[in-house]
């Protein structure tokens, strides 16, 4: 068979020129379409970092505003009328109405075993599922629950409360709190005689002192005491950590950078167009730890302000503030 000019060159195919032109060509697109992958995995590697980050911070925020929410939650919602009595046991008078704050220095004193960095903030309320109710008087059996709880420093016979049939889960070296709603009285269990029986340390109360006098049926509830703090996390940075009422130190956020905090003061009162020394229920002004003296119970709100970095190679960092509100402040 006799080929046409046309189909003689058809059939000769590529030479190596235009081969090496074609493989040059593809080793070009092939270069440019690594580049563009390489940098959309940068791109899409960074932006989970980022939303890493920002969730860290989210859920920073989240934890300090729910906490600083429940301190000085003593039983009831506070108003003017609720007192609070956290002094009466000498045991357990380091207790604040809602917050205090130690230097970083204190951490081996508060059982913290890791290097701290900043401040380390306490916030004071009660447990409300460890809730135990005092006996109701029965008039058939006046001997079975007294007619009143007198708090008292005399002989342990002397200190004891009783609770209804439900009973109480509270232990030796237990600090709780009594509470009617009216008034707040923080003691200490000296030991447990029973399931519905234990007796108190000694307290200061003395004839008509305030807050050492409960009807039947009272609320008695465990003292919840949780610190947080920025520490050394052993792998070279350092992370945020919550202290739980039992000791335990629980590692929140890691790639916690220059964090600090402000304490907002509620320490005037407006009156006329005027200023004046006292409480109107908002924060004046915002000062360091050192700044706020003896003035624990008028601080409202609780300012943190932090950076957050990944980790990796190509770290990314995002600033981030929280105001931690106390709900319940008491105007008294």
């Amino acid at each position: 068979m006799i080929l046409s000019p046309r189909a003689r060159r058809a059939a000769k195919g590529y030479t190596l020129v235009e081969i090496m032109i074609a493989l040059a060509l593809g080793a070009l697109l092939l270069a440019g379409s690594l580049e563009i992958y390489s940098t959309a995995r940068a791109s899409w590697a960074d932006q989970r970092l980022g939303a890493v980050v920002v969730e860290n911070g989210r859920v920073m925020s989240q934890v300090l505003r729910s906490s600083f929410s429940g301190a000085g939650y003593w039983g009831c919602l506070p108003d003017s009328n609720d007192k609070l009595y956290l002094d009466i046991t000498p045991t357990a008078d380091t207790m604040h109405p809602y917050l205090y704050a130690n230097e970083s220095t204190d951490a081996s004193g508060l059982g913290i075993s890791r290097s701290v960095s900043s401040d380390i903030i306490t916030i004071y309320s009660v447990i409300s599922a460890s809730q135990a109710t005092t006996c109701a008087v029965d008039p058939s059996n006046a001997a079975a629950c007294p007619a009143e709880i007198v708090l008292n420093g005399g002989d342990a016979a002397d200190r004891q409360i009783s609770f209804n049939a439900d009973g109480h889960s509270f232990s030796a070296g237990d600090t709780v709190v009594l509470s009617n709603c009216s008034q707040a009285t923080a003691v200490q269990v000296a030991a447990v005689n029973s399931a519905t029986v234990l007796t108190y340390e000694p307290t200061s109360c003395g004839t008509g002192t305030p807050g050492c006098t409960y009807a039947p049926q009272t609320s008695v509830m465990k003292l919840d005491v949780r610190r947080f703090y920025v520490a050394d996390n052993g792998r070279g940075g350092n992370s945020f950590y919550l202290q739980l009422n039992s000791g335990a130190e629980v590692e929140l956020v890691e790639g916690i950078e220059n964090f600090n905090m402000r304490y907002g003061i509620d320490a005037q009162i407006e009156s006329g167009g005027s200023f004046a020394s006292g409480s109107d229920g908002s924060v004046e002004q915002y000062v360091s730890r050192s700044n706020v003296g003896g003035n624990w119970d008028k601080v409202l709100a609780v300012k943190f302000e932090y950076t957050i970095t990944s980790l990796g190679n190509n770290p990314v960092t995002r600033d981030f503030s929280t105001v931690a509100t106390i709900r319940n402040f008491r105007r008294n």
